[in-house]
């Protein structure tokens, strides 16, 4: 009798204990999960901004190069938009890319 108590205690033991331990593991991949979504958030917020500056040094670009250059031929300004837009914009995305690796490296 005694033994089947032991066993049985046993058992409820080791029961309790993987229990235990899949509350934990179910709750570290919640946890990272979030915290993979969170730092998908962030990347997805910064790369929009990088979009939306990108846009904007394009829009402004054309702009000054068409007033700059008067009259040109259209594909001349069209030229030198992306030729310009592309060097702010890379320039932009770099100087995005030093602060984050900064940022994260002084973490």
């Amino acid at each position: 009798m005694g033994f089947l108590l032991a066993l049985l205690v046993g058992l409820v033991v080791v029961g309790a204990a993987l229990a235990l331990l899949w509350w934990i593991v179910q709750w570290v991949v919640i946890l990272a999960v979030a915290a993979l979504g969170v730092l998908l958030s962030v990347a997805a917020v910064v790369l929009g901004a990088v979009a939306v500056g990108c846009g904007l040094i394009y829009v402004t670009t054309w702009l000054g190069l068409s007033s700059w250059l008067g009259d040109a031929h259209p594909v001349l300004v069209l030229l030198g938009t992306v030729t310009v837009g592309t060097l702010l914009c890379a320039a932009l995305a770099w100087g995005v890319h030093a602060l984050w690796s900064r940022w994260s490296r002084d973490r």
